[in-house]
């Protein structure tokens, strides 16, 4: 399998630029404009990476006309080596934006199933007007990648600012999952947002934590498992 340096490299566009704009976000946090990012998952203390992309307003054009047809989700086996995705987009119209679409969904798997090193990468793709994951949560996953294309972004917590006990509880009073005063934070459309789950070797416990947005309308995303 790939390397993770050399995956990172091959997928940003900016890879030979020679200053590359990193922030922490806490202690267990980093945002970067640069898919070398996510060389900082492997550290035993970082549980989130972020990278920050522009938009692609012609991806967004295509899948807003896609949305209109209700709400939907979709899903996917898909391997990394020889990937397909026309179970994914059957019926999807033809064009520049379904051109643009499975562009980003082969990067998107190539870089995930290097991450987490995964034969087989579970997508899911959903539209929706609603918010799925009302309550601030951690995955029992090892890894998983999440991408909102058109919409709010993934809200989430620094891990600084979790009350871990309260997590799964009811929202509100003694519940309540968020420090007092902490700032909820989104991803940013298009940013690509890579987490640890709580099956990654050692994080027990470090899970990262988020939430599904309140959507204002329509909300089309994709995450990925490895499976």
């Amino acid at each position: 399998m790939t390397t993770a340096s050399n995956v990172a490299h091959r997928h940003d566009a900016d890879a030979t630029a020679l200053s590359v704009r990193t922030t922490a976000i806490g202690h267990a946090a980093f945002v970067g404009d640069s898919a070398c990012i996510f060389e900082r998952i492997f550290s035993d203390e970082i549980s989130m990476c972020i990278w920050k992309r522009p938009h692609d307003e012609i991806l967004c054009d295509y899948l807003r006309r896609a949305a209109l047809s209700g709400n939907w989700q979709r899903t996917a086996r898909v391997d990394p080596i020889e990937p397909r995705f026309d179970e994914l987009l059957y019926g999807f119209a033809d064009g520049l934006g379904r051109i643009r679409l499975l562009t980003e969904l082969s990067t998107l798997v190539d870089l995930f199933a290097t991450l987490a090193d995964a034969r087989t990468v579970g997508v899911r793709m959903t539209a929706t007007m609603q918010r799925e994951c009302p309550r601030f949560h951690v995955d029992r996953v090892s890894l998983r990648l999440v991408c909102t294309w058109l919409g709010e972004g993934t809200e989430w917590l620094r891990d600084e600012d979790v009350i871990r006990k309260h997590l799964g509880h009811q929202p509100g009073g003694s519940g309540e999952v968020k420090k007092s005063r902490a700032r909820v934070r989104h991803m940013e459309p298009f940013a690509v947002g890579v987490l640890k789950g709580e099956e990654w070797p050692g994080n027990r416990g470090r899970g990262a934590v988020h939430r599904s947005p309140l959507p204002k309308g329509w909300r089309v995303y994709v995450s990925m498992d490895a499976i």
